[in-house]
């Protein structure tokens, strides 16, 4: 297994707007990163998540790398670009630590997709937001990139599997491990995660992409 480098918690609406205190006892605790759901897709349409701005603030007043990810139903390349296109509205230029991941775990439209349509139309999120000056990268469990997930090139991965080891037997840049655990500052379980990867910032302006 590679090197941990950092260990995170990913956050989306669902755990709500916790007060400032807990991201700093996270921070003191050992922790050193949060990846917020900026939005989703549902029943064809882009909706914003509501906690992002708050869990973005948070990040940056206490010393946390924030990163995010988008809930996707993208089943082409033109729909993962018009994905990334809505991200980077919502993102509004702001600086992030870590990538953009498209979370690819919907069965009903993404998992429909032929595994040529679902590499497409990751590609094609990735590319627009690096196009637009930030890292991106692909979420999936370790069944999907291996059975629905064509071929990704070099993109960073994010694999999700529950276990005490991953069987994907490709490069992975991040793990997430737990939906179920406990972390300083926080109430109730959470998805957890290993960074094995320090992530660079694409070095180039961000520029204006929609």
């Amino acid at each position: 297994m590679p090197r941990t480098r950092m260990k995170g918690i990913d956050v989306s609406y669902w755990q709500g707007m916790p007060a400032g205190f807990r991201y700093r006892r996270f921070k003191e605790g050992g922790w050193d990163f949060i990846i917020a759901r900026i939005g989703y897709a549902e029943d064809g349409r882009l909706q914003f998540d509501s906690t992002f701005e708050h869990n973005y603030r948070m990040c940056r007043e206490h010393g946390l790398k924030v990163g995010a990810y988008f809930y996707s139903n993208a089943r082409n390349a033109r729909q993962g670009r018009a994905e990334a296109r809505y991200v980077l509205r919502l993102l509004r230029r702001r600086r992030l630590d870590l990538p953009v991941w498209i979370d690819m775990e919907d069965e009903e439209t993404s998992g429909r997709a032929t595994r040529r349509q679902l590499s497409a139309a990751c590609r094609a999120f990735c590319r627009t937001m690096r196009r637009g000056g930030y890292q991106a990268g692909v979420y999936a469990s370790t069944s999907w990139f291996e059975r629905k997930i064509g071929w990704l090139g070099r993109l960073p991965k994010w694999v999700a599997q529950y276990d005490d080891h991953v069987t994907y037997r490709g490069r992975y840049d991040m793990w997430q491990y737990t939906d179920n655990a406990r972390v300083p500052g926080f109430t109730g379980g959470r998805d957890a995660n290993r960074a094995y990867t320090t992530f660079r910032p694409v070095r180039r302006r961000i520029r204006r992409m929609w």
